[in-house]
């Protein structure tokens, strides 16, 4: 709840304005940690490890793809690693990827820019991931 109560507004302004208010992704991820110490302290290092590589990941994607991604998908990848945790947040932004690339593909005719919102796509792959586990 705390994940997508975030999400909604982040990704309609990615859409909207394709930037993020720095105050939701802040606010996100302090809500997130805080839930991570009281609710899972035995592995709150561990998630919090894995928002660290996942920001130097999105970083370096960012320097090798002359800034494909904007600094917002960057803040937002350490709040979806810090939802779904190290066992599901890659195969989450595996999922972002593949619909992102699907997206790309299918509009690129009707789109006027090369760029689009990418944060939709990272908050399904994540909530999709993250939320396979207990449907078991």
């Amino acid at each position: 709840i705390i994940f997508v109560a975030f999400s909604i507004p982040i990704v309609v302004f990615d859409i909207k304005s394709m930037l993020i208010p720095d105050i939701l992704l802040y606010m996100g991820s302090i809500v997130l940690l805080c839930y991570r110490f009281a609710c899972t302290r035995k592995e709150f290092l561990i998630y919090l490890v894995t928002a660290a590589v996942s920001v130097i990941l999105f970083i370096i994607i960012r320097i090798t793809s002359r800034k494909g991604l904007g600094t917002g998908d960057i803040k937002y990848s350490a709040m979806c690693a810090l939802y779904a945790g190290p066992a599901v947040i890659f195969a989450g932004f595996l999922v972002a990827s593949v619909s992102g690339l699907i997206f790309y593909f299918a509009t690129r005719k009707i789109r006027r820019s090369r760029t689009f919102a990418f944060t939709p796509f990272m908050a399904l792959g994540t909530l999709v991931t993250g939320l396979l586990p207990l449907l078991r």
